[in-house]
């Protein structure tokens, strides 16, 4: 029975395995080697499904479908050896960062050429792009910390063996493999139970809010994230009406090497990309398109929305602000460096960028809306087009998934006054005490932001294009806390700097006046930051 047969009369053995693994925690990885030698090794597929995109039996996809089995060895100075493999359950990760942070400690106690061993270790076990910036020896020690990576890093490359073995498709798992959509499923219903079990309880007043309440009333609810992203378009499509600016929309891809089918086939030109790697050639190409656009004087603003073709690979859809007269320039920009690599290749004039110019700044919003839903909850918007027939709210879940697997940062705007500025002015223009302390063009951005009118704040606050430093409201982080004036202290010994207000060129105005502990409604015993990774049977480690 072929794998194109078994998915599609819902037959397939893997589809059983992903049920026997969801009735025992899902996000577990142990077995999944297995499970892919089955499907691998079971299916031999006929000339009748040799098209099918999940029809390839070549060594090279075998071998990296086998990574996931491959141990990594590590012997520094004779100390101790660690084996463990990428395809591991929570308790083998747990036990493999206690290992690991034992081993540094070892490294740091010993004392000699530290610098290098912990190299020499990140480099044994195929880590050495994630050796810490700073804070190293803290960090390497810590088994919190390497629990994070190696979960991440487990996650991350069992998804991509599910991808080279053709398991992420229009018809077999869209955007990610099934396997890794229920384990962020998985995640998502422990984070809702956590959020359910905890509270905010504020230092002074005992004043005490729910979790829920505190995230519902956040971006963090879907509905507020889309509407605030929908605020922010629409006044950049009011600042251009009023510049005189013209609308362009457009979508840039990656190389063909960067995707795993073309055609709904097999991709030939495939080079094992992950989607990361695709994402990051994108903001590496869009840097020097920006670096370029700088020194021939073009100013531009906009938007970027990051989503998935159906085989996980990245695509950007760009709705950009410009002068009419720099239009052409701009594109010839674009589309130059777009094309330096791999732009003989067939069919890179046609797809690497798409242009749809707007008639006029008053329909972006409009045309953007749909991929603004679609990404995050599928409001409105019908059938997801890389779909086969499914709900834009049903698959916008796995764009969620994907985006939160990958590291993907999926909506991002460029050139205008700062987020982070309009929300704290939001939360000023709300709290009795600090309001009246705000006078001047301050005060009037404040009463735009608290209206919701984006455009008459971001021209209060420089207007698009204006260099950041130049703009008269800027963000304030402070070190210390507002209510017990101690420094703030990460886990792993770092000073931290959080969100403490705005600043302009005279004054500061603090908005976070208020501080608060995060405990859980079982246990009277407060939760901060530094007390999280002492715990005991009733704190919950994340």
């Amino acid at each position: 029975m072929t794998i194109a047969y078994r998915f599609a009369n819902g037959t397939d053995p893997f589809e059983r395995g992903i049920d026997r693994y969801r009735d025992n925690q899902l996000t577990r990885f142990d077995g999944t080697s297995e499970l892919i030698a089955e499907q691998f090794d079971q299916d031999r597929a006929t000339d009748k499904w040799r098209d099918h995109p999940t029809y390839n039996h070549n060594r090279e996809i075998r071998e990296r479908a086998d990574q996931n089995e491959v141990s990594a060895v590590v012997a520094i100075g004779g100390l101790q050896q660690i084996k463990f493999k990428w395809d591991m359950s929570f308790d083998q990760i747990d036990g493999t960062a206690d290992d690991l942070a034992h081993l540094c400690r070892l490294i740091y106690e010993i004392g000699r050429d530290q610098k290098n061993q912990i190299k020499r270790l990140f480099r044994s076990i195929d880590l050495e792009f994630f050796i810490p910036t700073k804070g190293i020896a803290q960090r390497t020690q810590n088994a919190k910390w390497w629990r994070a990576l190696l979960n991440r890093e487990c996650r991350r490359r069992t998804e991509q063996s599910l991808r080279q073995l053709g398991l992420v498709s229009k018809s077999t798992g869209l955007y990610l493999s099934n396997f890794t959509f229920g384990g962020w499923r998985e995640s998502e219903r422990r984070a809702a139970a956590f959020m359910e079990e905890a509270e905010l309880v504020e230092v002074g007043s005992g004043e005490i809010v729910s979790m829920e309440d505190a995230s519902h009333g956040s971006t963090a609810n879907l509905e507020n994230r889309r509407a605030e992203l929908m605020t922010r378009i629409r006044g950049c499509e009011e600042l251009a009406t009023e510049r005189g600016l013209i609308p362009l929309f457009l979508t840039l891809t990656c190389p063909s090497k960067h995707h795993l089918f073309a055609k709904g086939k097999n991709n030939p030109r495939y080079n094992g990309s992950t989607p990361k790697r695709a994402q990051q050639h994108l903001i590496s190409n869009w840097n020097r398109i920006r670096a370029k656009l700088n020194r021939n004087g073009i100013d531009l603003f906009g938007l970027r929305i990051v989503e998935p073709h159906h085989d996980g690979c990245p695509h950007w859809h760009l709705l950009l602000f410009v002068e009419p007269s720099q239009r052409i320039e701009m594109l010839e920009i674009i589309i130059g460096y777009s094309l330096e690599e791999d732009g003989d290749e067939p069919g890179a004039n046609k797809r690497r960028v798409e242009i749809v110019e707007l008639d006029k700044a008053g329909q972006a919003a409009g045309y953007v809306a749909k991929y603004v839903a679609k990404n995050i909850d599928g409001f409105k918007v019908g059938e997801d087009l890389e779909s086969d027939g499914q709900s834009s709210s049903d698959t916008a879940q796995r764009v969620r998934a994907w985006a939160s697997t990958w590291g993907i940062r999926q909506f991002q705007f460029f050139g205008d006054a700062s987020v982070t500025v309009y929300r704290e002015l939001r939360r000023i223009a709300n709290d009795s005490d600090q309001v009246a302390s705000v006078t001047g063009k301050t005060q009037t951005a404040m009463v735009a932001a608290d209206e919701g009118n984006w455009a008459a704040y971001s021209k209060e606050n420089g207007g698009p294009c204006c260099p950041h430093n130049a703009r008269p409201i800027r963000p304030y982080y402070s070190e210390i806390k507002p209510v017990t004036g101690v420094q703030r202290v990460g886990v792993y010994g770092d000073v931290l700097r959080a969100i403490a207000g705005i600043k302009t060129a005279t004054d500061v105005i603090l908005s976070r006046t208020r501080e608060w502990v995060l405990q859980f409604k079982r246990d009277s015993a407060p939760w901060s930051c530094v007390n999280n990774c002492t715990g005991n049977s009733q704190t919950l480690i994340y």
